[in-house]
This record gives C-alpha cells, structure tokens and sequence, in this order.
C-alpha cells in the first residue's frame, strides 16, 4: 500500500477538480431538469441516465438524474417510470435476477428492490458520501464504492452495511467481483486494489504500462485515471480509463498489460461476456472486441452521437444496451452491428472521424 500513501498527495486536489467525469456525472450541482417535449427525441427522459442493468433480453432497468428509475419488460418496447421515492443523484444499478436489485447514489444513498422495482425501500448506509458503483455478487454479497476512499460490503443483502473504507483514500470508480471473495477496485491515480477476504482488506496491484516516463527535471505525475473494471473469474480481467486505456490481466491482476484502443477518450464503462467485449466513454466513444476483450476496435457510423455514453449492459447472445447525456438510451439486438437510438439524439460526426485519423497517423 506505499503507492497509494503517495497518492494521497494528490487526494484534495481531486475533490477541488471533481477528479474526472464519474464524479462530476454523479454529483447534483449544475444539472437541470429536462421537460419532456411533444414530438421530441427524448421519447424515455431528456434528463442524464448514468446506469443500465438488463438481466435479460426482456427486463431491463436504468436510472439517473433526479432519482429517476425506468423499466421495461418487453426489451424496449415500452419503459415505465419506478417509484424511487428520492430525488438524489442516482449513479449505479446492479441486478442479480429479475427481482432484486440496488441503487446507489448522492450522500450514501442505497436502495433496494425485492420484487423487480414495484417497491423500492432505503437501506442504512454507514457513510453519507457519495457512491459511484455497486457490485453484487449474488443476493447476500455486494459492495459500494465511491468518493474519498469509500467501500462499503454487505454480506445479508443489505440489511446491514459495514464501513471498510480507506481513510484520505482515492475517488474509486469502479468495482468487481467474482465471487464472493475476489474482487477489485479501481479509481484515481492509477489506483487498483485487489481483496481475497470479501473486501475486509485491500492489497494493491500495478500497471507498469501507464506509469509516466518523468525527466529528472520534471515534477512527479499522478498516473491516469481508471473509471471502470471487469472480471469474468479469478484470472481474467479488465479496466477502462482515461486516454483510451484498456488494461488487462490473465492472471488476477499480478500482471496488468495496456492493449491497443486507437483512441484518446475516456472510457467509463468496460464489460466482457463471452466472445463480446464493450466499452463506451466520452464524446460517444464505442470500443467494441469480438475476441473476449483481447482485441478492440473503434466503431466510428455504429452509434452516431457525440454525447458521452456512461454505461452499457450486455444481455443474452445478442443484445446490448448503452445509455448517457441528456437521455440517451440506445439499443443493439444484433451483437452490436447496428444500433437503434430508443431516447436521445443521434447525428452523423465527420469531425469525430477526422480526429481519429489523424490519431492513427
């Protein structure tokens, strides 16, 4: 843990800052309620979605701004609104099968569903800072994390939450478990952190890829930031982050290797099931892999928007969901070859196309 005390260096000049778009996304100042219009794009919300979780083809939930919490039973078709009963920031929704579910957010909020959302019920946090993700790993087992250094487990469900975070740690953005035991946390400065004890204590891992080449005449450089991770079992692993990095590990995190993205983006949300690997992030990046994550490629005409994309959702052989500003929900049911914009605004990008042209170069 000595590179994570050094980190701590760098901790208050990431809440002056906001420490990257995950924070800022997930915080309720500066954000305004859009009204729904006749005939507009914004057929679900014009307002931010930030999460999107579909157990199935068929059911599927996503949640945002102002507590909003939308659902659909029929893959899309129609969308309902969920009763949340709070107006905070809502940031992450995880489901382990059609019935339960969480709901993190603004100021420790968690909330939590037994019957698919037609309830949802505030559980007792041990912190009221703001959480950025949840993981659960099955009904009993899930975790929180989220700004100056907050993790948060629950072994009953939720019933009760026990406090294990780390005193002036990080902002930690993303967290993933493969079972009930192993499981990692990734978050400002580089940070990765990896439990084998269920969360109660945290060891760190490394990536010598992205670490900065510093002259001696240069001041230290805080190492990028990681937004998002993704293991599919105790070895296999991957991390998204700022500058279109994608990281690997085939050995549960004692190595980590950068791989080749051709993109300069943020990447705020990476997941892996099967063959299919999707990445999304800032400015309608979308990074997609049809090799289980070991090879990427940038789709420039597959989704044609420049607003940031927070979060996707891969769901049976085949379907996949992505959702972001301003209401953008948008759907694939064909492995992600063609997209349909369900909510928000799409356009074409010769500008986005141009730039990535002169990256390759």
């Amino acid at each position: 843990m000595n590179r994570l005390k050094t980190k701590q260096t760098f901790f208050f000049l990431s809440i002056v800052f906001v420490t990257g778009f995950i924070v800022a996304g997930c915080q309720d100042k500066g954000l305004k309620r859009g009204g729904m219009m006749r005939n507009n794009p914004y057929k679900v919300t014009s307002d931010d979605l930030l999460s999107i979780k579909a157990v199935n083809d068929k059911q599927v939930w996503t949640v945002g701004s102002f507590g909003n919490i939308f659902h659909t039973s029929d893959g899309g078709k129609t969308w309902e609104k969920q009763k949340s009963k709070v107006e905070e920031q809502l940031c992450e929704v995880d489901f382990v099968d059609e019935l339960n579910g969480w709901v993190v957010g603004s100021y420790g909020l968690i909330l939590h569903t037994a019957d698919g959302g037609k309830n949802w019920t505030r559980q007792q946090s041990p912190v009221d800072r703001l959480f950025i993700k949840v993981d659960f790993y099955d009904e009993n087992h899930g975790w929180a994390v989220g700004e100056q250094g907050t993790i948060v487990r629950t072994v009953d469900g939720g019933k009760t939450w026990e406090d294990h975070s780390i005193k002036y740690g990080p902002v930690f953005n993303g967290v993933s478990f493969a079972d009930s035991s192993s499981g990692w946390i990734v978050g400002d400065y580089g940070t990765i952190l990896h439990t084998i004890d269920g969360g109660i204590t945290w060891q760190e891992q490394k990536c010598q890829d992205i670490v900065p080449v510093i002259k001696p005449d240069e001041w230290e450089q805080p190492l990028p930031m990681l937004y998002d991770v993704c293991f599919v079992d105790n070895n296999r692993g991957w991390i998204g982050g700022v500058d279109g990095i994608i990281l690997h590990t085939d050995d549960g995190g004692k190595n980590w290797q950068k791989l080749r993205t051709n993109s300069k983006g943020k990447i705020y949300s990476i997941e892996i099931k099967g063959n299919r690997g999707l990445a999304v992030g800032d400015k309608g990046i979308y990074i997609s892999s049809s090799d289980g994550g070991l090879t990427w490629t940038v789709s420039i005409e597959a989704i044609k928007t420049r607003k940031w994309l927070r979060d996707q959702s891969l769901a049976g052989d085949q379907g996949a969901w992505i959702v972001g500003s301003t209401g953008t929900l948008i759907r694939s049911t064909d492995g992600g070859k063609s997209w349909e914009m369900l909510s928000g605004r799409a356009y074409e990008l010769p500008v986005r196309k141009k730039m990535l042209t002169q990256n390759k170069s």
